[in-house]
């Protein structure tokens, strides 16, 4: 009589379960650390770009106001940014300019126009502040109280000095210079007294060019201009002396 041999059932041994989970979760694991590292190195560049970025931009405008002969020049691509929005950045140092006691000279190649104006104060004092203009063709001047002032930074047009063809740029003021009362005249029944007669309550203005001096604008007492819209155009003086 033959018997029927029961199928074996496989036993499963304990401590070989537990290796495959411990091997699982050690693959896990790595795999875990592999991505981690993956991602942190593409997100490490971007981080310190925007930390240099935001230290520049802390610095930038210390070093800018510090500069006595810092520019106030512009272009037609640059715009005003919160950063250089102090009236610091741009005003001119009266005391620098002024110092010692000393006359400040402007120049400009023009003969229908003031081509001399100088700026001078009494006993070294800032509050008695004067200004006199002379023409290429008369030895006199003309001189006027003045006041010294900031405001708040501006762009102005102005025809350059050292220009032949009188080039038009633009540059960012914020020093003002309004003439007050006259108290010297050219010679009588000439025509500077009669165009001299006409610039009190004149406001011109001061600022830092290319150069690493100062440039003095006023309004275009010659008035060649080609349309009425150029009349705002301001003319440039530049520092001799």
């Amino acid at each position: 009589m033959q018997h029927k041999q029961k199928p074996k059932h496989s036993q499963s041994n304990p401590s070989n379960k537990w290796l495959k989970i411990v091997i699982i979760v050690l693959a896990l694991g790595l795999i875990f650390l592999l991505i981690r590292s993956y991602f942190s190195a593409q997100v490490q560049p971007q981080t310190t770009k925007r930390s240099e970025i935001s230290v520049s931009q802390k610095i930038e405008p210390a070093s800018n106001a510090t500069n006595s002969t810092r520019s106030s020049e512009t272009n037609s691509s640059s715009s005003f940014s919160s950063e250089h929005s102090a009236v610091n950045n741009y005003a001119v140092d009266l005391k620098q300019l002024l110092r010692q006691n000393q006359a400040v000279v402007f120049e400009a190649p023009t003969i229908d126009a003031p081509n001399w104006i100088e700026i001078q104060t009494r006993e070294n004092s800032l509050k008695d502040i004067f200004l006199s203009v002379a023409f290429v063709h008369n030895p006199k001047v003309a001189t006027w109280e003045v006041t010294i002032r900031s405001i708040p930074p501006k762009q102005i047009r102005v025809f350059s000095s050292n220009s032949s063809d009188s080039q038009v740029r633009t540059v960012k003021v914020a020093t003002e210079v309004t003439l007050g009362k006259q108290i010297n005249q050219f010679s009588d029944n000439t025509p500077e007294n009669t165009y001299a007669s006409k610039m009190g309550g004149d406001k011109f203005y001061l600022f830092y060019n290319n150069h690493g001096s100062v440039s003095l604008v006023t309004p275009n007492y010659a008035g060649n201009v080609a349309t009425k819209e150029d009349l705002s155009i301001m003319s440039e003086y530049q520092q001799t002396h």
